[in-house]
């Protein structure tokens, strides 16, 4: 799907969640993550602002804006459909796309140091690794160990079957974000106020569309979330734009 991103206004920085010493882990794809806990409590302002701050050594201008846009989207989902993951899901939406600003080596690279298994597709389409390479830095870059957040960040790109509720809203927030511009992106910010899962098929059927339309190798991931979310014609042929 179409990447383009316009020109967005000041906005302020949402509060951000706290962290616990816990220790788990969490698994994305074939990678696993450690982590340590994340309590999910809103922070003070002030550490959003720090975020936002390392959030630009790693970003350019647009593509940090567009990480405020994401967050302020998956925010708003979450309090329509998960409200106790709303600080999850602004945490999510702002540090997405945090490996974003890496290079096609620099990503296969990357998930060599940190040990993420490279799939064929992946390693033709290296950007395909953004997710899962920024999740896995979440802790190494920003203190972060949310392994839900982890998790949304690895999900984003190519969204997989089974996803979890905040892997969802992230896949869809930051299709819907305010400054993307693409045919049908209204429909979509319509939908995903009423349907959720129909929002959801829709983000997976704009990003099939625009792969094909690129002639580059797609995922497989997409297509199986495509898979689970369509599983016949008569419930595709309801779910109009």
């Amino acid at each position: 799907m179409s990447a383009i991103l316009k020109s967005p206004p000041r906005s302020a920085a949402l509060p951000i969640a706290g962290e616990t010493p816990a220790l788990r882990s969490i698994t994305t794809g074939a990678v696993a993550y450690p982590t340590r806990g994340y309590n999910a409590a809103v922070e003070t302002a002030a550490r959003a602002e720090d975020l936002l701050k390392e959030l630009a050594s790693y970003l350019d201008e647009g593509r940090l804006e567009h990480s405020k846009y994401a967050a302020a989207a998956a925010v708003e989902l979450a309090q329509r459909y998960a409200p106790e993951l709303v600080e999850s899901a602004h945490l999510a939406g702002l540090l997405h796309d945090n490996a974003k600003g890496l290079s096609d080596e620099q990503l296969i690279a990357e998930a060599a140091r940190l040990d993420i298994e490279v799939s064929d597709v992946e390693r033709r389409v290296p950007a395909l690794l953004h997710g899962k390479v920024g999740a896995a830095l979440l802790h190494e870059r920003f203190g972060v160990d949310d392994p839900e957040v982890a998790q949304a960040v690895a999900d984003h790109v190519t969204g997989r079957p089974g996803m979890g509720t905040l892997s969802r809203i992230m896949f869809v927030a930051d299709q819907m974000a305010e400054d993307r511009e693409f045919e049908g992106v209204d429909d979509l910010r319509e939908m995903a106020k009423k349907d959720l899962e129909q929002a959801l098929f829709m983000v997976a059927r704009f990003k099939l569309r625009y792969i094909i339309d690129k002639e580059v190798p797609i995922d497989p991931s997409t297509v199986k979330l495509y898979n689970e979310l369509c599983p016949g014609e008569r419930e595709c042929s309801d779910w109009k734009d």
